[in-house]
């Protein structure tokens, strides 16, 4: 037993079988037949004559032709007889499809068909080669007409030319001047740099100022606080001194009126013994008090004298006394003039160093901005006012009646106060029965509506207990642009002036109420609505006084948030003033 010589085939045959397996074994080399790929039997037969291209396949068509793989595609689409070909006649309007071996059959079978379509086809091409020729000859008197137009236009070429280089000219003087003028304004540009940089210094030392203005106010504060709780005890000294020396001047001059008194009736007493003496002892001799023949009138004369000396002794202490009383007087009176000077004089310093700041913040604006363009003068005032109520803002949590004093002076410093402000009301009598107004502002939200408030201080406390605040409209200056009735809510916070707590707030117009149509109407005569409408009821006299401190100085401080609604509504309704 012998291996097949072989490499990958494994079976085992006697040796006088030997050749006979090589000659059949499937393992053994072998090329193709067709295109002379070399490889072994069963690879051969197996795979490569699958993909062989010179391999010969039937025709897939039913044909019975055997033809080259490779050539097969060429074989049906060129000469298979059972392929299916359109009809030469095809582009004439013959749509038929039959096999390439009935093709002739078909041709000669439909002749008169076909030549139908020849002949209508030819006509076709005969109307089609007139109206191109119609076209051609329009087409001709068109570039005629076209070559006129493209002389006139070479013309204007010409003349445009002409103007392009007079504009050139031009341009090339204008690119000087231009130049000339980047120029300048690089100097301009740079001389701004410098001033920004400058103003930019002086904006950081106004921020110390500021900050150092702050520390000032807040030791101020404290300074005034204290000179504050000094005149109150000073003035309660002052007072119970004044009681002390009006009690110690009637027992003065209640003394003094005793002392007369007594001495009158020594003297009118004396007057009586001297008589009685005279007419009962006329040889006696009476000199300075001393009796000579009596020692009971002596002993009477020299207590008269003793209780004298004692009046006039009590009368010099009493003089002595109310001298001293007088000269303390006159020091706390002293006392309490310097220190309302001094207070005066604090309160001028704050107003003083306010003042300052408002300057030097005025100028700042101006440097770094300059004056604004009219049209936009509006903007700018309200970026001004934004900017004042910031500085104001870090005011009030140093010093709550710097703040009060300075929102409320952009209520009549700006010509545009536009709500939420602050507004001071001076003036305030307890028993005065007269409406105060305020100045005007404007409201937020859509649409500027002109208003001011109207505070009635009532005359008679009992019959009337309270005080009374109303709204009031005035014609604007952005009245034609805005809807009407006006349709809004108006909030009015009365505000504690010593603390920055306690505030009395209320609405006296709302939203929905009827003073949209009572007394929202446009101002058309005038310059103000004739109709308040607000709270009557706004606060009791007895809380306004005592509770808290909403009255100082004479003045009240009132916080106003006025805000406009979208549309009003129901505006057929509206009573126009």
């Amino acid at each position: 037993m012998l291996n097949c010589p072989f490499m990958k085939c494994e079976v085992s045959v006697a040796r006088s079988q030997i050749k006979k397996h090589a000659k059949k074994c499937k393992y053994r080399p072998f090329n193709c037949p067709h295109c002379g790929h070399k490889g072994v039997y069963i690879e051969v037969v197996e795979i490569h004559y699958q993909n062989c291209t010179e391999y010969p396949v039937a025709c897939p068509k039913n044909c019975s032709t055997k033809i080259k793989r490779s050539e097969l595609q060429c074989h049906v689409d060129m000469a298979c007889p059972n392929t299916m070909v359109c009809c030469p006649f095809l582009d004439l309007g013959c749509k038929a499809k039959t096999k390439r071996s009935e093709l002739k059959k078909h041709i000669d079978s439909n002749a008169g068909q076909h030549r139908f379509l020849v002949s209508s086809t030819i006509s076709e091409l005969r109307k089609e080669n007139k109206s191109q020729k119609e076209s051609q000859s329009n087409l001709l008197g068109a570039t005629g007409l076209l070559e006129s137009k493209v002389s006139t236009l070479e013309n204007k070429c010409s003349k445009l030319e002409g103007d392009l280089f007079s504009m050139l000219h031009i341009h090339e003087e204008n690119e000087a001047k231009r130049s000339k003028a980047v120029a300048e304004l690089g100097e301009k540009n740079t001389i701004l740099e410098s001033s920004l940089s400058t103003l930019s210094s002086q904006y950081a030392k106004l921020k110390n100022n500021l900050s150092a203005t702050c520390k000032e106010n807040k030791q101020l504060k404290g300074t005034l606080s204290v000179l504050e709780l000094k005149c109150t005890s000073l003035q309660t000294q002052f007072g119970k001194l004044k009681s002390q020396m009006t009690n110690a001047t009637q027992q003065v001059t209640a003394k003094e009126n005793k002392m007369k008194k007594l001495y009158d009736n020594c003297v009118a007493k004396m007057t009586a013994i001297e008589e009685q003496i005279t007419s009962t002892i006329p040889h006696a001799n009476v000199d300075k008090g001393e009796y000579s023949d009596d020692s009971y009138l002596s002993n009477c004369y020299r207590k008269l004298e003793n209780s004298l000396q004692a009046v006039e002794e009590e009368n010099t202490e009493l003089k002595a006394s109310l001298s001293v009383l007088g000269r303390k007087y006159w020091n706390l009176e002293k006392m309490l003039s310097d220190l309302q000077d001094h207070v005066c004089n604090s309160d001028q310093e704050v107003t003083s160093a306010k003042q300052n700041l408002l300057h030097l913040l005025q100028q700042f604006e101006t440097q770094a901005v300059g004056p604004p363009p009219q049209q936009q003068q509006n903007r700018n005032n309200d970026y001004w006012i934004h900017d004042y109520r910031l500085i104001a803002e870090t005011m009030k949590k140093h010093n709550w009646t710097l703040y009060l004093k300075t929102m409320a002076e952009t209520s009549t410093q700006f010509p545009e106060p536009v709500s939420p402000v602050i507004m001071k009301v001076e003036g305030y009598v307890k028993a005065n029965n007269s409406t105060l107004f305020t100045s005007h502002f404007f409201t937020s939200g859509s649409g500027k509506y002109k208003f001011q408030l109207a505070i009635s201080v009532s005359y008679d406390k009992t019959a009337v207990p309270y005080m009374s605040v109303y709204a009031r409209l005035l014609k604007g200056e952005y009245d034609s642009s805005l809807s009407w009735p006006f349709v809004g809510s108006i909030y009015v916070t009365l505000l504690n002036q010593a603390d920055n707590t306690d505030h009395y707030r209320m609405s006296i117009w709302l939203l929905e109420s009827g003073a949209s149509f009572e007394g929202g109407g446009r101002v058309r005569s005038g310059q103000d609505n004739s109709l308040l409408y607000g709270q009557p009821y706004f606060i009791s006299h007895y809380e306004l006084e005592t509770t808290k401190q909403y009255v100082m100085n004479n003045s009240l401080y009132f916080n106003v948030e006025a805000t406009a609604a979208t549309k009003a509504k129901n505006s057929k309704d509206c009573i126009l003033s």
